[in-house]
């Protein structure tokens, strides 16, 4: 096989698999925008009563004619990658592209409504993340305070080590 020919190949296959990371990118973002819809007006949705059911709902640009791909549009716009979930940052606002973002799991769970939040220090963070900061196994935290320690026994008595046999 001559270089050109080797190169034409090449070239014919990238453009084979940039076609194919769009129908995949298509895909997610239509199942993501399918769940926000069924979240905000399917009555029968088992998380209705967290979106539609407190007046959430979505734009009409997301939802009306060409809903989709002005969907598609602003998640590419707005740094979109199949690892990433939609966010809203107003948590009683509705989803729109003013109050909409791309994060990680890690920050959508910190987001959630019955977080537990900590102040130590001058500082607020949920015990997930004082768990994060302090580098101690999960629900280490959540297991004292429960327990009835204070806050600052809580955060600042280095775990025990427990043998492992």
């Amino acid at each position: 096989m001559s270089d050109n020919e080797e190169l034409t190949r090449l070239r014919r296959e990238n453009e084979y698999l940039k076609n194919e990371v769009v129908k995949l990118s298509r895909y997610k973002l239509r199942h993501i925008l399918c769940g926000m819809r069924d979240r905000c007006y399917r009555k029968s949705h088992f998380a209705y009563k967290y979106y539609g059911g407190r007046g959430i709902g979505i734009c009409d640009e997301w939802m009306g004619k060409g809903g989709f791909e002005h969907f598609y549009d602003w998640s590419f716009k707005n740094g979109w990658n199949p690892l990433l979930t939609i966010d809203r940052i107003d948590p009683n606002g509705n989803y729109c592209p003013q109050n909409c973002r791309w994060i990680n799991w890690t920050e959508q769970q910190n987001n959630r409504r019955n977080n537990r939040y900590v102040e130590f220090n001058g500082e607020t963070h949920t015990v997930a993340e004082w768990e994060r900061i302090l580098g101690w196994k999960s629900n280490t935290i959540y297991s004292r305070l429960d327990r009835g320690w204070s806050i600052e026994r809580a955060l600042t008595e280095v775990p025990r080590r427990r043998n492992s046999k």
